[in-house]
């Protein structure tokens, strides 16, 4: 897009069917991913485009009594550039998977899901990013290793203009063997970054939030839950503008699970770091 009042094109989503692997006693790894379009870019004052939302819901099954692989991911489209103008949005991220698995001896499940970065401008306005909201629970009867991912796009950056903040990411877990055999459970959600910010008076963006959940249950078998958050870091500054802050992270309470086995529960939260600045305040 081109001119006042004008905009560019918002990105496409992805359509994607359920990926599937099947074999009798051999390792099988099956893998999705879902990636939707990026906005266009915004000429002389046009607004960008925003980038598309994506989801995806249990994207990956099969069968086997071997090893077993599952990976799946869902990334949402960045932000148009804007000339002038409103930069475009970057897309929220929702990737979820639940399912029970039989027969297999030992499942390593992966499940991400990251938001698309917030359009930058010059001498407009910059956009916020999409949030990245992930989710796994599976049940199995073998040993199982599920790790869950959930990470917040970063903010637009601003040239001659402030920055946008980062968006929140979330991580949710809930791993179970029926079968009595190891579990190990991750649940990780990070913040996305505060965009730049340059010139006198103008401001980065702050860090993104995180928030935890983790789960686990087996019958005799070790079992070992984590949860993770790392806040987002502040935009850096230059030309006279302030940089963004780094965002807190708080959890509590937010790690659990049950075994007559051998139990670890690791629960862990970093502030994110405050941005710098070549001239004026630090964040």
């Amino acid at each position: 897009g081109s001119g006042k009042d004008q905009s560019a094109g918002n990105g496409g989503t992805a359509a994607l069917t359920t990926a599937v692997g099947n074999s009798g006693s051999g390792t099988v790894s099956v893998s999705a991913t879902r990636s939707s379009g990026a906005g266009g870019t915004g000429y002389n004052t046009a607004d960008g485009g925003n980038g598309a939302a994506v989801g995806m819901t249990n994207g990956v099954n099969g069968t086997t009594t071997g090893t077993m692989y599952w990976a799946q991911a869902a990334y949402g489209g960045s932000g148009g550039y804007s000339y002038g103008g409103s930069a475009g949005t970057g897309g929220n991220a929702v990737s979820k998977l639940s399912r029970a698995n039989t027969g297999t001896a030992s499942l390593n499940v992966s499940v991400t899901a990251t938001g698309g970065a917030g359009g930058g401008t010059s001498d407009g306005t910059s956009a916020l990013a999409g949030t990245g909201t992930a989710s796994g629970t599976v049940t199995a009867t073998g040993t199982l290793a599920l790790s869950v991912y959930g990470t917040g796009g970063s903010g637009g950056a601003g040239s001659t203009a402030n920055g946008a903040s980062g968006a929140a990411g979330s991580g949710t877990v809930s791993g179970t063997s029926t079968g009595g055999a190891s579990v190990n459970a991750l649940a990780q959600g990070a913040g996305g970054s505060g965009g730049s910010a340059s010139g006198a008076g103008r401001t980065a963006g702050n860090g993104g939030g995180a928030t935890i959940s983790a789960t686990g249950a087996t019958g005799t078998g070790s079992l070992t839950v984590r949860g993770v958050g790392y806040g987002g870091n502040g935009g850096n500054a230059s030309a006279g503008a302030n940089a963004g802050d780094g965002a807190s992270v708080t959890a509590s309470n937010r790690v659990s699970g049950t075994t007559a086995g051998a139990l670890t529960f690791q629960q862990y939260v970093y502030g994110g770091s405050g941005g710098s600045a070549s001239d004026g305040a630090g964040g």
